[in-house]
């Protein structure tokens, strides 16, 4: 598994802002689930709605089971709009606060993999100490 830059710095960021901001993240987990929730809502809604549309006889207009769960369906998706409305703004909210930790992920990110490239520089000892092009590294693809 290959990491890169980019994703070690969306991670560097959540931690960030969880140890400094931890409400924040807190927050920013909940909307994510609250979003989940609503999908599955409507899923149930929609597919009880296709059940009542599939298993009515004759004029749905006159069902009235199928009227009540239309209505509540409808009722259900303005309230989820709301919400996820709601849940956009604070979402964009967070996002821009957590954008000012974000130069402290880059620049962690950077100095990870800068570390990491340090393995592969081999320093060869210096067998004339007054030359210093003896004592430069080598270093290996």
């Amino acid at each position: 598994m290959m990491i890169t830059i980019d994703g070690l710095t969306d991670q560097l960021l959540g931690i960030a802002v969880a140890k400094e901001r931890p409400d924040l993240e807190e927050e920013k987990v909940r909307l994510v689930l609250q979003g989940a929730e609503n999908a599955r809502s409507l899923k149930e809604v929609e597919d009880r709605i296709i059940e009542v549309l599939g298993s009515s006889e004759g004029s749905i207009l006159e069902s009235e089971t199928a009227i009540e769960i239309i209505s509540s369906a409808k009722t259900l998706s303005n309230e989820i709009a709301e919400k996820q409305a709601v849940a956009a703004i604070t979402e964009a909210a967070i996002d821009n606060t957590r954008l000012g930790y974000r130069p402290v992920a880059v620049h962690v990110a950077h100095l990870f993999f800068n570390v990491a490239q340090l393995c592969a520089i081999e320093v060869r000892p210096c067998a004339f100490p007054k030359s210093a092009t003896h004592c430069l590294p080598i270093v290996r693809p």
